[in-house]
Formats: C-alpha cells, structure tokens, sequence
C-alpha cells in the first residue's frame, strides 16, 4: 500500500514537471493612443527565452488599428524575419521560436504601419558548454578556474545587490562620480555638471564573480539615451569561489571625454577577448575660453556732425546731433581669464568678471570698446568701460565753432576726424540666446504674414 501511494505522488510529480516544462513562455504588449507601449518585456536588458517557443499577445486599446501592429526580427537594423499574427479586432498574437533568436540577442521590433515604435532585446542561454571565460588578475583581485563545472554568465547578471547608492561630484578636483550594475543601468549619478576636463570614476556594483573580470572603457561610439544592450549573457565562467554577501563594488577611472554624448561600455575578460556587456551614456559639457556678445551701449561721448543752418537771417555752424549721450549697438568679446568655463556650472562671483573689447556694429572704423564684463545668469551681461570714438571737429587752426558764420556750402567746412574717449556702460546678451531670440522673432513675423 505503501509502495503504491508512493508510486502515485512520484507520477503526479512527473505529470506537473512536464505540465511545466510544456507551459509556453508568455509576454504582453499594450499599444495606446499615440503608440505609447507598455509591456512585460523590459527594455533595460536581454529578455531571456526559456524554452523554444514564446507567446506575444498584443493588446491595442480603443483608438489603436490592431490590424497595423506587426513584430519582427531585426539584426544591426537588418529585418531577419516578419512574425506572423493570428487573432482579429484589439488583440492578436505572436509566437517567437528560438530558433530564430541568437543567444547573444536579436531585436525584437513592434511596428505600427511599418513604422517602428517600440524594441525589446530577446535573447536565448544554452543549457551547458559554450566558451568559459579564463580568469583574469584585475586590480589585485585574483580569480582563478577550478574543476567542478561552470557558471553561466546571465546568472551572474541577475544577481540582486540591494542598498542605497550615493554618488558624488568634486569641483575642485575635476571628477564626477556614476554608479552602475555590470550591464550599465544607472543606480546613482552625479554628472550634471560633468565637462570635458574632468575625471569619470564609474562604479560598478555586482556579482563578485564577475567583478575581477569586467573592463570599463570610453568609447567613440554614440547612441539613444536610456538604451542599454545586453550581449554575451550566454557566455560562461569558470567556478570561483565566492566572497562573502555575494556583491561587492569595482572602481575604474575614465577621462578624456569629448563635449557631446560620451558612451561607456562594459566588459567581461575572455582571456585576451572582451565579452561586452552593456552601456551607459551622458552628457558632456564643452568649456569655452570666452564668449562673443550682443546688446546696446550707452556712452558719454557723441559724434556731433556738423551741417549749415539759417540763424538771424544769416548761415551759421550748426551740429546734426545734439545732447551729451549716445546709443551704440556693440559686439564684445569677453575672454575668460580665470580659466575656461563650463557655463552649466556655478563659480565664485569674481569669475564672473572679466575684461572685454567691442566693437559698433554700425561704425567699427570709428569706435572701439574696452572695459569690465560681468556675466550674470540667463546670459545677460553688463559691461562698464571706456568708449574710443573718432568724432568729426573742427580743426583749432580755424577759429571756427558752433553757432560762427559761414559763408560757404556745407562740403567746404573745414572738419577733421579726432580720437577721444568717455566712460560707456552697456547691457549685451550671449550671442547663442541672442540668435535663437532672432530666429524666433523671424518665425513669429514670417508666421504672421
């Protein structure tokens, strides 16, 4: 009776493992208006396959022309196959082989149209063999092969380090902080500021297995923000043993980066190949030496002219512009002597001033600027100094002034141009804003016509 009872539980065991093993892997795809996606299928890493076939049921929403959602199989932007649907009206379904999917990982692209509106990375992990990776000696960490079988690579990427994770910026030093996991998703970061000068201390938290053996590196290579690209999860790793809690944090240093987007990708040592892992990008400010400006000056020192004017019956001296100030539209240039600037970080109020020389836009033979900037935020600047100016006079050899008879044309007044100099103060923009404000004032009038 004994032997019976135990030989039903170990059929009823069989029949669930081959229930499970039978069971079809399953994901979900939610189209809404205006293509959003949401999914089961995560666009953070590889979407492993665990069997040798998956189902993808798509849901579209009210608004959504299911019949226009198609899938497909794309390599490098290469389309490798069209799945192909069944089902009608708001939903429809898919099913993946594993067959067509390389276990490093293939896109898995939905379409709306043709058009592509959301990608999930699928990839598959051999059950055994594959090439191991050799150990390597990596910042006095030691891991070694040992007999006793293998460890596969998208297991050591699963491991769950838990914790708060800080990051931090040192202005002084030049050096911005990122920590990530082994595949590039960002846990802390502080390089809001970070700019072509300064040093990258990326931290990767992880399976301490797999630390000894990454390689973090700058490359040239750009691509979309957010996107992370998992490859080689079914590569596979000698036995190592283990350190104590599981996780741990490696630190590599970085710099050099170019202003624009910088990519960081990771790595895992095969030996003398590199198994890469994923990435990471951000942003990097450029630094400038100096700036070019744009804004109005107000100076003491005026260019009067002279023309002939009737006074009292008789032709006299007269002046074409009276009072003892003038408007001058002036183009500066503000070196920034205190060092080149990332203009996306705060400094010291005192390096915010620097000196400038500028020219009229309108008479740059005859004037000339020479003062102290001081930049203030948004990009305005405002500007004090000396305005050089060559202004028309007449001549002391001549005994002639203002208000004197004269009894010629206003051709034969015997003027001379001078230099002389007056204090100016002026109000001028960062020609970058100055410029976008132009385009939008051109748009708005061409808009309006």
């Amino acid at each position: 009776m004994k032997a019976g009872r135990k030989l039903a539980v170990w059929l009823f065991g069989m029949l669930v493992a081959g229930t499970a093993t039978a069971q079809t892997q399953t994901w979900s795809i939610t189209v809404k208006p205006g293509n959003a996606v949401e999914s089961t299928l995560a666009t953070d890493r590889v979407n492993i396959m665990t069997g040798t076939t998956a189902t993808i049921n798509v849901q579209c929403d009210t608004g959504v022309d299911c019949s226009q959602i198609g899938l497909q199989l794309e390599s490098g932007g290469a389309v490798l196959t069209t799945l192909t649907p069944s089902g009608s009206g708001s939903s429809r379904t898919f099913t993946l082989g594993s067959g067509s999917v390389v276990s490093t990982g293939t896109d898995l692209v939905l379409t709306s149209g043709g058009t592509q509106i959301a990608t999930f990375r699928i990839g598959t992990v051999p059950g055994s063999g594959g090439t191991t990776l050799q150990g390597q000696t990596t910042q006095g960490s030691t891991s070694s092969g040992a007999s006793g079988g293998t460890t596969v690579l998208s297991d050591l990427l699963r491991t769950s380090c838990p914790g708060t994770f800080t990051a931090g910026y040192d202005a002084k030093a030049n050096r911005g902080e990122i920590v990530v996991t082994p595949v590039g998703n960002v846990l802390a970061r502080a390089l809001d500021t970070f700019d072509e000068n300064d040093t990258l201390i990326v931290k990767v938290v992880g399976d301490v297995e797999l630390l000894p053996l990454l390689k973090v590196e700058r490359t040239s290579a750009f691509r979309d923000v957010g996107t992370v690209r998992i490859v080689g999860g079914d590569q596979q790793l000698p036995q190592i043993a283990r350190q104590a809690g599981g996780c741990g944090v490696q630190q590599f240093t970085l710099n050099d980066f170019a202003p624009g987007r910088a990519t960081v990708r990771i790595s895992a040592l095969q030996g003398t190949q590199e198994v890469p892992l994923g990435t990471f990008d951000f942003n990097v400010n450029p630094l400038y030496s100096g700036m070019f400006t744009l804004g109005a000056a107000w100076t003491n020192l005026v260019d009067p002219g002279f023309k002939l004017v009737s006074e009292g019956g008789q032709t006299v001296i007269g002046v074409n512009e009276e009072g003892d100030r003038d408007l001058l539209y002036v183009l500066s240039y503000t070196p920034f002597v205190w060092g080149k600037r990332d203009l996306e970080k705060r400094i010291p109020w005192h390096q915010r001033l620097n000196p400038m020389i500028g020219i009229a836009v309108n008479d740059v033979q005859d004037n000339a600027f020479v003062g102290i900037s001081a930049d203030l935020p948004a990009g305005v600047i405002l500007t004090f100094g000396r305005h050089f100016r060559r202004i028309t006079v007449l001549p002391e050899g001549t005994g002639l002034a203002v208000g004197d008879p004269f009894t010629g044309t206003a051709d034969q007044l015997p003027t001379a141009k001078e230099w002389e100099n007056e204090n100016f103060f002026g109000l001028t923009i960062d020609l970058r804003a100055m410029v976008q404000l132009l385009r939008v004032a051109a748009g708005t009038a061409g808009g309006g016509s």
